[in-house]
């Protein structure tokens, strides 16, 4: 979503929030908002942000030992069919710790990388059955 775009949905919240019995819920990222409507405000996106929003839920980040557990249960699952010996446990210790868990820094990111590596792992499991 661009700045624009941003900027267009926080105004049209504003200019629509009078409804009476009418509740919004807007999820997004402070940091990512704040910044874009910064341009809007001229000076500080926090303080427009808080003539917008009037109770602000934060939810909390999740931990990296968390997105590592996820990681490795999706990655059971998806090759759970592969014999023990054929499948180098430790070299995807070593490739998670080393560079996969640097971009692994949300449940998005998480969630993309294991489609990747599942449709990888079918269409080569396809491959190998089928070449025999």
């Amino acid at each position: 979503m661009s700045t624009i775009d941003i900027q267009s949905v926080f105004k049209l919240v504003q200019s629509i929030a009078d409804f009476p019995n009418t509740i919004y819920l807007l999820a997004f990222d402070y940091d990512i908002v704040t910044r874009a409507l910064e341009e809007v405000q001229k000076d500080n996106g926090e303080s427009y942000l808080e003539k917008i929003i009037q109770t602000p839920f934060n939810l909390p980040v999740i931990s990296e030992v968390k997105i590592t557990q996820i990681f490795i249960s999706e990655l059971n699952k998806i090759f759970k069919n592969i014999p023990e010996d054929k499948f180098d446990t430790n070299a995807w210790a070593e490739l998670l710790h080393r560079s996969i868990s640097y971009y692994l820094q949300s449940l998005r990111d998480l969630a993309r990388l294991n489609n990747t590596i599942g449709s990888g792992a079918n269409s080569v499991r396809d491959d190998h059955l089928t070449s025999y």
